[in-house]
């Protein structure tokens, strides 16, 4: 039986031994090419992007950007 080309979010975890959190984070942040049908639905992504992605080292980061750091009033 031939593999599918497309891999849910738990099969690209135990694919590249990454938490299946951080493929969640990388799929949201378009780090990593996936599709979700609908709200609610599993993101899935095909081999070839998910073979790319790990080649790249597995980031869910995004790089150069930083949180805004609040202001602290002085007292």
């Amino acid at each position: 039986m031939p593999q599918s080309p497309w891999m849910t979010t738990s099969e690209i975890a135990a694919y590249t031994g990454r938490h299946q959190e951080n493929v969640l984070l990388a799929l949201k942040r378009g780090l990593l090419v996936g599709v979700q049908p609908g709200p609610g639905c599993t993101w899935r992504a095909r081999r070839t992007e998910v073979d790319r992605w790990a080649d790249a080292g597995c980031p869910y980061r995004v790089t150069g950007k930083h949180k805004a750091r609040r202001k602290l009033r002085a007292a």
